[in-house]
Order: structure tokens, then sequence, then C-alpha cells
């Protein structure tokens, strides 16, 4: 299992653990979009241009939601508030790979050879809550 921390972004901090057995074969089985009610998929990016979907805070509320697009990170790139990741891509920590970009998935052939798309359980941290948040990302 493979902790991930996102990088402090905008206010937002996280941790994350894998939330499940993912399913065999070339898709995951989490059955659940990453709206948190938001609207916007991570892994399709279906926010407007010039904006990407991605977690954050919304105030003291943890929520997925389109945000600016500001960002240039790839998946593997060092990112930070000031050095935000690309669409498609959210900015977590691992243990054994620093705080990086990592890609937003469906499935694991939204994913690099090598790589599965996981469940993951994000614990954003807004004005002092820690709210988990269930995301899918390669690694």
């Amino acid at each position: 299992m493979v902790a991930l921390l996102a990088a402090a972004c905008g206010g937002k901090s996280a941790s994350g653990t894998d939330a499940g057995v993912d399913g065999g074969g070339s898709t995951d089985t989490g059955g659940s979009t990453d709206t948190a009610g938001t609207g916007c998929d991570p892994a399709a990016q279906n926010c407007a241009t010039g904006s990407k979907c991605d977690f954050g805070c919304e105030g003291s509320t943890a929520t997925v939601a389109c945000r600016p697009g500001n960002g240039t990170g790839a998946p593997g790139a060092a990112c930070s508030a000031s050095a935000p990741c690309a669409g498609g891509n959210g900015c977590l920590g691992a243990p054994d790979a620093g705080v990086v970009c990592r890609k937003y998935c469906a499935g694991d052939g939204d994913c690099a050879t090598g790589e599965r798309c996981h469940n993951v359980s994000v614990a954003v941290t807004c004005s002092g809550t820690s709210t988990p948040l269930p995301l899918h990302y390669c690694y």
C-alpha cells in the first residue's frame, strides 16, 4: 500500500492511502465518479477551457471542483503551490517518490506502462479540518 500526501497547494494539504482492492484487468471497478458533488471529473477534465478539475479547499470545505488551469507540471514533475500540476494531474507526495504530479485516471488504460489506476482516499485539510476525498491516481 502506498501512502499519498498532497503538496501544500493553495492552502490545502492531504494524505491518503489506497482505498481498496483495484479491479482486475484493464479497468478499476471502484464504481464511483470522482465528483464529490461538484459536477466535474478529474479523469475526464470536463471543466471549461482554461480551468482544470482538481481537489482543493473552498473555505473550510474540501472539494473536487473546476479551478484555474494555471499549472504546467506533467506526471512525475515536482510540484508545489508555486509550481502546480497541469490539468489532469494532482500534486501529491508519497514516501517513496517525493511530491510530484500524479495523473488522474478512470482505469488502468489511462496510466503509463507499468502503472495502475488506484482508488485512493486523499485526506484534504482545510482550515484545520481533514476530509477524505475518493480519487483515482496512476502509480
